[in-house]
Formats: structure tokens, sequence, C-alpha cells
């Protein structure tokens, strides 16, 4: 009897972790995560969202399990490692978007690719309670997007036009603003947190050059963010959501790559371990 007690109490600390958080490679591999269009896990270890074979390309990695956001002041943390590779310097696009999604596989919301990221609808029409952080490449004009430069972070809710971006950076140690190459192919570390108290988002990237501390074995986040924008995802959100990456590429060759990953909710982020990191293919 005790036993039995004993494996179901193990059984609910198992599915109780399931849904709170999870560490890529870790904890997560393809057997719970769900990988559409041309995205896939390498041999090696990494999600490659889209690859530099072919241009007009589309990826999407999400995790297949989905969490409770119904609770008015939730509140979640994710950092991960990603790293934008294009076939050559001056071809890239679009970019990539961290999501949380009403669906596991976004191309049932009519999503499309290109300037959209993988994540949002046509002129400028609304996806389905879609929150995103994008980190883009390409510089696009029209009057549904309107991007500041070929080479920003935004926060978006619903639509591909940002509420809040600005050109990647980060802050040094001596609170010095210094830019980011977003798809120069370095293996750039980015965290994304909401405080469903403050209703608040907040954006850090740094590249892993420039990660260095007491501890080399995880990189030291800026103090300062590179963007801290006030929104209510529970005004937006369902209760329950998805949580994962898209790509998309249109002119340009790129491989948009996620090499660590880890996501918690109600909580912080389990830290990256660098001395972990699999090589770039």
């Amino acid at each position: 009897m005790i036993s039995k007690i004993a494996l179901l109490l193990f059984q609910l600390v198992v599915i109780v972790a399931g849904d709170t958080g999870f560490n890529f490679p870790d904890s997560l591999s393809s057997s719970n995560l769900q990988c559409f269009e041309e995205a896939s896990i390498t041999d090696s270890g990494l999600i490659r969202l889209t690859n530099n074979r072919n241009r007009k390309q589309v990826g999407y990695a999400f995790y297949k399990e989905p969490f409770n956001v119904s609770n008015n002041n939730f509140s979640f943390s994710t950092t991960f490692i990603f790293a934008i590779v294009p076939m050559y310097p001056r071809e890239s696009g679009d970019g990539l978007v961290f999501a949380l999604s009403p669906t596991v596989d976004p191309r049932t919301m009519d999503v499309q690719g290109g300037k959209y990221l993988g994540m949002f609808r046509k002129n400028n029409g609304t996806s389905e309670n879609v929150f995103g952080v994008e980190f883009d490449t390409f510089k696009n004009d029209g009057d549904d997007v309107k991007d500041i430069d070929g080479n920003h972070v935004g926060v978006n809710i619903n639509y591909i036009k940002s509420r809040n971006s600005t050109s990647a950076s980060y802050f040094d140690r001596s609170g010095v603003s210094k830019p980011i190459w977003l798809r120069d192919g370095q293996r750039i570390q980015a965290w994304i947190e909401y405080d469903g108290e403050k209703k608040v988002v907040r954006v850090t990237i740094l590249p892993l050059n420039d990660s260095k501390s007491s501890n080399t074995r995880y990189a030291t986040k800026p103090t300062i963010p590179l963007l801290e924008t006030g929104l209510d995802l529970r005004s937006y959100l369902p209760n329950e959501v998805y949580v994962g990456f898209s790509a998309a590429t249109s002119k340009g060759k790129t491989s948009h790559y996620i090499l660590q990953w880890s996501f918690a909710l109600n909580d912080e982020a389990q830290k990256l371990d660098l001395s972990k990191l699999p090589k770039l293919l």
C-alpha cells in the first residue's frame, strides 16, 4: 500500500514539474517538443528552426504540453541561447520569435512567414491571442510592420507591429549600452520575464563573448534590461498557452538555432550551463 502511494506521489510530482517548467536539453527532447515545417532537433542537440538550403522558409518548435495561465497574477521566466547564421553576410531575414500561443501548431491560426515571422497574420490581421518577443533581422517599412531598423528586438501582442521595440544592444557592467548584431552568427543569451503583479515584460540580451563572471559556467545577466514594457498579458491570453519559437526567412538563406532553453511558470527559469553548449553546425 505504501509503495502504491509513493508511486502515485512520484507520478504527481512528475506531472506538476512538467506543467511548471523545463530545461532544454536536460528535460526536453523530441519526445516532448513539437516541430513543424523546417524545424528539427539536430543530431548534435540543436533546435534548428530554419536552414540555409533554401529561401522562404518557416519553422516552429513548441513544448507539446500547455501551461495554465488562468491566474490573474501569473508570471513566467524564460532564458535561451540563440544564433542566427546567414549563408551570406549581406543576406538575412527575417528573424525569430519567442511566443506564447493558444495552439501548439501556430499554422492553424493562418499565420504567415517572411516579415510576419511565422507568428502573425497578413495585413495587420489579429492573430489569436499571441504574445511574442521578436528578434528581427530585416527592416520592413510597410504600414502593417513599420520596423525601426533591420536589427531590433520587439514586444508584440497579436500583431506584427511591435508595442515596443529598440535596436539590439545590452548594458555592460558599467551601464554603458553596446550594440549587438543579431545576425552575425554569434551566440546570444536572452532573458524574457513577465511580472504578473506589476504587469511588466522585461527583455534582456547578452552576447556570450561578454559573459565573463566569477562563475564562468553561467552568463551574468545585465542588471539593466533592454526593453521594459507595461502589459497585462492576462487580458489577451487564453487560460492555457503553449510556449515555443518560430522563425522565418524570405530573400536571405539563414539558419536560426536555439542551443539551450529553460522556462518556468511562476518561478525563475533555470540557469543555462555554458559548459554544455553544443557546437553550431
